[in-house]
Parts: structure tokens; sequence; C-alpha cells
């Protein structure tokens, strides 16, 4: 098992990223203070520079971060992405706001609502 700074939260929803000048859409699967899975078609290599922009209603989250890992599908079909692990280097003191709200719903309600 992968040693963690923060507890990871469960929670599905898109983001956009960017890698050297190209965007590109993901899908989160989980999310923490310190770190971000997403799933997407692109595979990033390791150690490479990240910039994903996090949007909820009336607020964007611009992260940078550092890939981690990225492990790509054997299956190549449409339905299995490739998903990476980001390292957050930097982060607005906002964001870290959201997890903490991410967090609650968790435990009181299940889903975000945004």
């Amino acid at each position: 098992m992968v040693n963690r700074k923060d507890k990871r939260i469960n929670k599905k929803f898109i983001v956009s990223f960017d890698v050297d000048g190209f965007e590109k859409l993901g899908l989160v699967q989980n999310i923490s203070k310190s770190g971000i899975c997403i799933a997407s078609e692109t595979c990033v290599p390791e150690e490479k520079e990240i910039i994903i922009y996090i949007a909820v209603p009336g607020e964007i989250y611009n992260l940078k971060g550092e890939i981690a890992w990225c492990k790509s599908s054997e299956n190549k079909s449409d339905t299995v992405p490739d998903s990476m692990g980001i390292r957050i280097t930097e982060a607005p003191s906002e964001y870290l706001n959201f997890i903490e709200y991410l967090k609650h719903q968790n435990i009181v309600q299940g889903q975000p609502e945004f």
C-alpha cells in the first residue's frame, strides 16, 4: 500500500489539465490536499509538471503539480482510461477549503453538492 500524506476522498468529477501547453480532460478518481488521481486518455510521463483546473460553481482552482506515476491501461478500448497520480506542489488556500468541504460532504451526505 502506498504511504500518503493525506487521506484521499473518493469523488468523481471532470477536470481539465495542461501539459506542455496542451489542454486535456480527465475524470478525478480521488483527491486530497496533497494529491489527486485522474483518469484520462493521456498518460503523462513521471515527474512532468502539470497544471490542473478544477471548476466548481463560482470558483476555478488552478493547481500546479508533478506526475508521481502513470498507469497505462492494458485494454485500450474507449471504456478503460489510463490513470495518473499527481503530487500537488502549489494550491490556493481556497482549494484547501474545498477539500475540507468534500470531507464534510463525504461524512454527512455521501456526495458533494456542487
